[in-house]
């Protein structure tokens, strides 16, 4: 009896148990370790099951797996599924293909029908590239129309890159057309240098254009950053600016 035989069999016996998440999470890990030794038969199994979330969410773990011996075949098999099927699945195939090719994951993506699908792919294809090399990330997102997609791939790059080269990042955002993405591209690395150059989060959050967003990126550096001394302090859900003779100079309530 071969392995595939056993595999089959094992499956068919925890399918056989009452219908609980423990059974379903139980069959879901099985399938998707199948999936790594033989992505093709698991995807022709996983197929066979009820139409439900737990398989829509098998599917995307049977993607992966393929996707990191094989990406193109991974690619073509979570596109044609059904439409309604298609997101999670080619999600995660083309962000394993885009952690080893990922102008090759970025081509792709260029020739997807625009549309939400489309943008999640895109993203999935940043947040791999964006990790191994945000400069050309960078100039990928440059690309994009201006919406929400790229304000999202801007913020995206500004994480990684900020974690990887803070001071390229700084620079990097500053140079970005003024807008929205730029702001918020901006306050990701400022969320990120705060932790760690709280003085260098603040002046940085000058370069902010929207006003709110600037006030709350400032805020945040002066309160967490002890280079500014006591100029801000929480009570309950409030954070008070105060001026050095500590006076109140104003208030912002966190939730």
């Amino acid at each position: 009896m071969n392995i595939q035989v056993k595999k089959l069999e094992l499956i068919e016996w925890i399918a056989q148990m009452p219908d609980t998440p423990a059974r379903q999470n139980t069959l879901n890990n099985v399938v998707t370790q199948w999936s790594y030794n033989d992505p093709a038969a698991a995807a022709s199994y996983a197929l066979k099951l009820p139409d439900n979330d737990a398989r829509n969410g098998l599917f995307g773990n049977i993607a992966s797996a393929w996707a990191n011996n094989d990406p193109i075949s991974a690619v073509t098999w979570a596109a044609g599924l059904p439409n309604t099927q298609q997101p999670y699945p080619l999600v995660n195939a083309v962000n394993a293909w885009a952690n080893s090719a990922p102008e090759d994951a970025a081509n792709y993506v260029s020739k997807l029908p625009a549309g939400d699908l489309q943008s999640s792919v895109a993203q999935a294809v940043v947040n791999a590239w964006a990790w191994q090399d945000p400069e050309d990330a960078a100039k990928w997102v440059e690309k994009f129309p201006e919406g929400d997609l790229q304000v999202n791939a801007w913020q995206q790059v500004a994480q990684a890159w900020s974690q990887n080269d803070p001071d390229a990042a700084k620079a990097w955002v500053i140079a970005l057309q003024h807008g929205t993405a730029r702001d918020t591209a901006i306050n990701a690395v400022c969320n990120l240098l705060r932790q760690t150059d709280p003085e260098g989060a603040a002046l940085l959050a000058t370069q902010i254009d929207d006003e709110t967003l600037r006030q709350n990126a400032s805020v945040d550096a002066d309160v967490i950053g002890p280079a500014f001394g006591p100029v801000g302090f929480h009570m309950g859900s409030t954070i008070y600016k105060t001026a050095p003779g500590g006076n109140v100079l104003w208030q912002k309530t966190t939730r």
